[in-house]
């Protein structure tokens, strides 16, 4: 008996997605901490796996009214902050592919990586926008 995957073979981890990792350790570690964000400036912030889970299932809503769709790929230009991470799991959460950039990034570069990714991979000009600061609204 072979233990190697083919192509029509289902792998162990059908349905077991991000979406439903998170899904299930909100269930199970709802109050317990997940991830701590301690920045240079200002206060740490600490979110639970439950806060995780409605912070991203809010964002992912918000994506979905706004248009995007499973196999969008959605731009996330933004510096390393909890909203970039959110951004990320909220993508993957409906199934768009998350494309993030340097935010450092000099400002035509993001342009050029744009049109890259459009003539390539058909990408869909869905635009979100962000604060001056690093944040989506709670």
């Amino acid at each position: 008996m072979s233990h190697i995957l083919t192509s029509t073979d289902l792998h162990p981890f059908v349905g077991l997605d991000v979406a439903w990792l998170v899904e299930e350790r909100a269930r199970t570690r709802c109050d317990h901490p997940f991830m701590v964000w301690a920045p240079f400036n200002g206060a740490a912030q600490t979110w639970t796996y439950g806060q995780f889970h409605r912070r991203i299932g809010r964002i992912a809503g918000g994506l979905l009214q706004r248009g995007v769709r499973a196999g969008d790929r959605v731009l996330i230009h933004l510096d390393n902050c909890p909203e970039a991470l959110l951004a990320w799991y909220a993508c993957a959460w409906i199934g768009a592919v998350a494309v993030t950039t340097n935010a450092r990034a000099v400002a035509d570069e993001p342009v050029a990586h744009v049109a890259r990714l459009e003539a390539f991979g058909n990408i869909q000009r869905k635009i979100l926008r962000c604060g001056l600061r690093c944040g989506l609204r709670h």
